[in-house]
């Protein structure tokens, strides 16, 4: 039987640089014998998220996806084993019973599951993701506000996650982030069981931002009232109006930014804040650590010292606050442009 890996995330665990590295490497692997689908998957990167939405949306009496019925067609003939990846199957796989309808449908091709999944230390995992989510406006509040509504979140309870992936008709690979001494893709290889080969240098892929970056985005965001205005909108138009107000602000989020905004990287925990978050997830940590690596979770990760920088939206340092407001003040124009435009955006 052929092999349909899937690299389920997590989010923040080196997922674009793997996507990327696998779309420079297509010829390299499909060599090795593993294809890599074209259902579903970006242009520029080899990510599989259009594939993910469905599977949450699989009832029992449903017909199989349109789109998870297309991939059938292109991979069922296809000699060699598949290769999947989107950070968002992560949600899609905990969902259980419409998981396993996937599985039955990927066996019915001819292909056995194998899930592959990165964990990442959980206080800078939801360090990063925030940062990500705030550059993209995803999120507008503060950092508290964010760590208060997540933190009982299956998502960041690593022992919940993975006993729910247990209960998949797959085989559940785990692996840690950033991987102790090795680079993710040799870890994907080895996995995958294919290579070493030649490699192309990839671009390193969502680095994180400084906290003048971070505020930025946030008065940006609470100048312009976004996150309310764009909830009228459906979510497809929703999506496309914040891609345009991200092309935008898009000189910001570079590492490379001109006013060196992010040169130091922003940290929203503090030591308090940190450690209660470490006793939060101590014993399942340890469980998932010593269940997949046979080591405690502290030899792997060791312990981040977060010193927080966290610029307050309510009252910042007034140089730091007219620095900003000279950046962001001329884009504000263009941005109501995008927020009330009449119609759809094409």
């Amino acid at each position: 039987m052929k092999t349909a890996f899937i690299h389920i995330g997590t989010h923040k665990t080196g997922t674009t640089f793997i996507q990327r590295w696998m779309h420079l490497h297509l010829k390299q692997l499909l060599d090795a014998g593993i294809y890599v689908p074209e259902t579903g998957r970006m242009r520029k990167e080899a990510q599989h998220k259009h594939l993910s939405a469905p599977i949450r949306e699989w009832l029992p009496d449903s017909d199989v996806p349109e789109i998870w019925q297309k991939l059938g067609a292109e991979i069922k003939n296809r000699p060699e084993d598949v290769l999947l990846s989107a950070e968002h199957f992560t949600r899609s796989m905990l969902a259980t019973n419409r998981a396993n309808r996937l599985m039955a449908y990927l066996e019915s091709l001819g292909y056995r599951v194998v899930l592959i999944l990165f964990l990442r230390d959980q206080v800078s995992y939801i360090n990063s993701r925030y940062c990500q989510e705030a550059k993209r406006f995803i999120t507008v509040g503060p950092f508290e506000a964010y760590l208060n509504r997540w933190k009982n979140n299956v998502i960041f309870n690593y022992d919940r996650m993975t006993n729910r992936l247990e209960k998949l008709n797959a085989e559940l690979r785990v692996f840690p982030f950033p991987p102790p001494g090795r680079t993710i893709q040799s870890v994907l290889c080895e996995t995958l069981g294919v290579g070493p080969f030649d490699e192309k240098d990839v671009a390193r892929a969502n680095e994180s931002m400084g906290p003048k970056t971070i505020f930025a985005a946030r008065l940006f965001a609470h100048k312009t009232r976004l996150n309310r205005r764009l909830k009228k909108r459906g979510p497809g138009e929703r999506q496309r109006r914040l891609d345009e107000l991200r092309r935008l602000t898009v000189e910001m989020r570079k590492s490379d930014f001109g006013l060196g905004w992010n040169s130091e990287k922003f940290m929203g925990f503090s030591p308090e804040t940190a450690e209660d978050a470490r006793a939060r997830f101590a014993a399942g940590n340890d469980e998932v650590a010593l269940r997949y690596w046979g080591t405690p979770w502290a030899e792997i990760h060791g312990t981040l010292n977060p010193v927080p920088n966290e610029i307050d939206l309510e009252s910042p340092d007034p140089a730091i606050l007219a620095e900003v407001l000279e950046y962001i003040e001329p884009l504000l124009p263009k941005a109501e442009k995008i927020i009330a435009r009449e119609g759809a955006i094409s």
